[in-house]
């Protein structure tokens, strides 16, 4: 369906207006940017805290909340971004924070298995450098996963309980105010705000429909069961995006110290086992903070893995190449994995899409809290075994599997065309023939974005310090789709998306295969299996959920870091705690699993930090106390004797 010109006009000149407004975003918190003339930028800090959480994120804003809960005890919270504002939580303009100073804008190495039509075969991988992390740069989803995949991380932990170690702690860090509130599976007053997406297009009623078609249940996928459909739930507050970043700014306690704007180059040991403080950078003024209880790593899957190598720990022989002495001989930086997909533009549709650049979006949301602009961009969210669909029973044929989902389908009621080429395709890198020759053919057209995705992945990649510089960035090899396995899942993905366009529902709204050859495919037949191949290997695209840096584990397990204490194998009052302990990715969005994995680690901590305290007191008792008077008793009797 053409549109009139006069309405692509105004799509052009609203894409510039969009543009000013990223780089009113990049500068939005100047003032944190711009260094202190006369003072020292650590006058407020102490010089020892009982606790140093390194990383704002989602795991750490929650893990600082939980240890400072203990009013007695001294916290501190160091972020290398800015606080943030208001402005950046509005929920539609997400990728207008890739590339601006919020964004460490990291990028992988070539890929030489996917990503064949992004410039150099490079995917992009933007992290979020601000208080709430790539929390503050995702895409809002609340999605748990299957009970299987925390299974597999203890597979060989016999007292393994999902309700008790998992579940609890998924209850524990939601505030749960969703529709169909089961009390068995959810709960109120944790700091990770869930609600129902506030605005949807007829897409999310389409393939809910197209669901049912084939006989696959819509429910709660947060709940009892973990396949199926659902509307998206989402991180989200009156209509704005809200991280647990938000919640920490809104009940942070006297206890708890934020340090924005300062970056942790190293973590300083005791005697090389022991963590003893951190040596942190802020405005080109370096300052060693104490820790005296622990210090808790949670800069995510990317930079705690850098900081541990540049501290130490990590693999020798990578270390010792560099130059910097090893601590630790630990597989820091191996089992990267992430989930991906493909898809981009496939689909065209008749029916009114997702629009961002109507006029009456921005009153409707700077008014009313609503409107397309507090949109998650996925109106609706599945997971399914791909063996089981279009199976007579899919509850029975997905209750035999032991294994989790293989399968995600995200809907999108938008295309990356939306924007006609001003931003969207840079951000993603997509080369400029198959954006002239096939992607910009689109343009005029309504479309969504289906997209399959792998849920468990089976290749993996690294992430290794280039030097020892810690402003140098790391070289990240995701290694995508170097697995073949991955491959089929997402051209049987393919497979599936293109039979649910065909349910009455999607009919509807004109729902059709975009048939143009892909440039760099056209050597194969259109719909064939080898065309798929091509087109995944081609238009691969991540999914921004990196895992696994700092593998979780039995320490007899050479490819583990942390115990499933969350502290780093042999040494003491070092621990971390977000997704980079993942050992094998959930079947779902990570952010939700991130945040439980904070709250587990927060006790874990807690409980080690208990047991420190009360063996150092008894050490105390011993040295200073009974060994003095046992001496002086000693001797009273020998001179008696």
């Amino acid at each position: 369906m053409m549109l009139p010109i006069g309405s692509l006009v105004f799509k052009w000149i609203f894409s510039v207006a969009v543009l000013g407004f990223w780089f009113l975003i990049s500068f939005y918190n100047w003032i944190e940017y711009c260094p202190p003339l006369l003072r020292d930028p650590f006058a407020s800090i102490a010089e020892e805290y009982d606790y140093i959480v390194v990383g704002a994120g989602s795991a750490g804003s929650v893990v600082a909340l939980r240890l400072a809960e203990d009013a007695n005890k001294t916290v501190l919270l160091i972020e290398a971004g800015p606080m943030g504002g208001r402005l950046l939580d509005v929920p539609a303009f997400l990728p207008l924070f890739q590339t601006s100073p919020l964004d460490y804008a990291y990028e992988t190495v070539t890929q030489e298995y996917a990503m064949l039509g992004l410039k150099n075969h490079i995917c992009k991988w933007p992290r979020g450098k601000l208080v709430g992390g790539t929390g503050r740069f995702n895409n809002m989803i609340y999605a748990r996963g299957h009970p299987n995949d925390f299974a597999e991380w203890y597979a060989n932990a016999t007292d393994f309980d999902y309700d008790r170690d998992i579940l609890h702690y998924f209850k524990k860090s939601e505030n749960f105010i969703a529709s169909n509130f089961d009390p068995k599976y959810h709960s109120k007053n944790g700091p990770l705000n869930v609600q129902d997406s506030i605005f949807v297009t007829d897409l999310s009623d389409n393939m809910l429909e197209a669901a049912r078609y084939f006989g696959i249940p819509v429910r709660d996928l947060n709940g009892e069961k973990s396949t199926g459909f659902m509307k998206t739930h989402v991180n989200m507050l009156n209509g704005a995006r809200y991280s647990t970043g938000h919640y920490l700014l809104d009940n942070k306690p006297k206890n708890l110290e934020l340090l924005t704007m300062t970056q942790v180059e190293e973590i300083l040991f005791k005697s090389n086992f022991e963590a003893r403080a951190v040596r942190a950078v802020k405005f080109g003024v370096t300052k060693k903070i104490r820790a005296k209880e622990a210090v808790v790593l949670s800069a995510g899957t990317v930079d705690t893995a850098k900081l541990l190598m540049l501290s130490g720990i990590g693999p020798k022989s990578d270390l010792e190449k560099l130059g910097i002495q090893v601590k630790a001989d630990l597989a820091v930086g191996e089992n990267l994995h992430d989930h991906v997909s493909t898809g981009i533009d496939l689909f065209k549709v008749k029916s009114e899409t997702l629009d961002l650049l109507d006029v009456t979006a921005p009153f409707h949301y700077l008014v009313k809290g609503k409107g397309a602009w507090t949109t998650a961009q996925c109106d609706a969210l599945g997971a399914m075994h791909t063996d089981c669909f279009r199976s007579k029973d899919f509850d029975v044929c997905s209750d035999k599997k032991k294994s989790p989902p293989d399968l995600q389908i995200m809907a999108l009621p938008m295309g990356f065309i939306s924007d006609n080429g001003a931003f969207l395709r840079h951000i993603i890198g997509i080369k400029d023939n198959i954006w002239d020759e096939y992607t910009s053919n689109l343009i005029g057209n309504q479309t969504i974005t289906l997209l399959p995705i792998v849920t468990k992945p089976k290749s993996r990649g690294f992430i290794k310090l280039r030097d020892g510089n810690p402003e140098s960035k790391p070289i990240i090899d995701p290694k995508y789709l170097s697995d073949k396995e991955d491959v089929d899942v997402l051209i049987r993905g393919l497979e599936i998306l293109r039979e649910f366009i065909e349910a009455p529902s999607m009919r509807k709204m004109g729902a059709e295969l975009y048939t143009k050859k892909l440039p760099g495919c056209e050597q194969f037949q259109f719909d064939s299996r080898s065309y798929w191949e091509c087109y995944v290997r081609h238009l691969t695209l991540t999914i921004y959920h990196p895992v696994g840096t700092a593998k979780m584990g039995e320490s007899s397990n050479p490819s583990t870091v942390v115990g499933f204490d969350f502290k780093v194998h042999g040494i003491n009052k070092l621990f971390v705690a977000d997704a980079s302990v993942i050992p094998t990715i959930p079947s779902a969005n990570t952010n939700a699993a991130t945040v439980m994995i904070a709250e587990k680690a927060a006790d874990s901590i807690k409980h080690i930090t208990f047991l420190n305290s009360g063996f150092s007191k008894l050490k105390d008792i011993f040295f200073h106390s009974i060994i003095p008077h046992t001496k002086h008793f000693c001797t009273n009797i020998f001179h008696i004797l």
